[in-house]
Parts: structure tokens; sequence; C-alpha cells
């Protein structure tokens, strides 16, 4: 992972074979930042899961192997109770066949690179808790 930071903004790139999500919440946890926005990312992706919230805080998981362009990503870091971040990230992706696939993304390897910016917020107080009704680790602020 390189990334170069200007104020608040960061340029995040990601090389072939690195985790996503992890890469990402390694380079909050370095940083002083409370929170941070998504704001975009393009690229490739293989070994790919996404999800699909059916109730209860499950999802309905589907896997994706073969390499498929990062059409679009966007989502947040936010930290739990116990102080490590979860990125709650939605992405599109586009097949061989250039068939749109998008939701929740579980997991996803770089493939040849990921191309990545990301907004950080120093004041704001935001956490993670779990939610009694859904299930889900709901955003509180």
């Amino acid at each position: 992972m390189q990334f170069a930071q200007e104020n608040d903004l960061y340029l995040v790139k990601l090389n072939d074979g690195e985790d996503l999500l992890e890469s990402l919440k390694q380079l909050a946890s370095s940083s002083e930042a409370k929170c941070f926005a998504i704001l975009c990312g393009v690229g490739m992706l293989r070994e790919v899961k996404l999800g699909y919230f059916v109730g209860d805080g499950k999802y309905d998981i589907t896997e994706f192997k073969e390499p498929m362009e990062l059409i679009s990503l966007q989502g947040n870091l936010v930290r739990k109770e116990d102080g490590e971040f979860v990125v709650h990230a939605h992405v599109a992706l586009a097949d061989k066949a250039k068939n749109l696939h998008g939701g929740h993304l579980v997991r996803g390897i770089v493939h040849n690179t990921n191309e990545i910016i990301l907004k950080a917020f120093r004041s704001i107080e935001a956490i993670r808790k779990r939610d009694p009704k859904s299930g889900l680790l709901a955003l509180c602020l």
C-alpha cells in the first residue's frame, strides 16, 4: 500500500494481492483520525464476497472468484467500542461479460491495483454499536 495525504484527504494505491478491507483498516488505525469516508475507489478485485442484508444481522453471501472491474467503491470506516475499525463499504463490480454486480463488500483481494480516495474526520465522534432490532453494527453519532 502506498498513500499520499493532503490535509484530511488521502490518495491510496493498493497493490496486487493486498486485502482491500484489511489494508483500509490498517491505514485508518495508523492515523489520528476518528473516522473516514470512502469517497471513491476504482481498479480490479478478485476472490470477492458480496453480501445482501437479509435481517437479524445476517447477509446472503455470493462469491466471485474471477477478477472483476471495480466500478465504484464508497462507504466509511468507523471504530467499534473496542477501538477496532469496521469498514462499511458497498461496491459495483463488472465481470468479463460486463454484467454489473453490487452489494456490501465482505471480502476482496486487489487484482492489479486499486485507487481509492478517503476523507478523514478528526473531530466527529462516531462509533459502531450492535443494534438490537437489526443485529447490525449500526453507526452511532
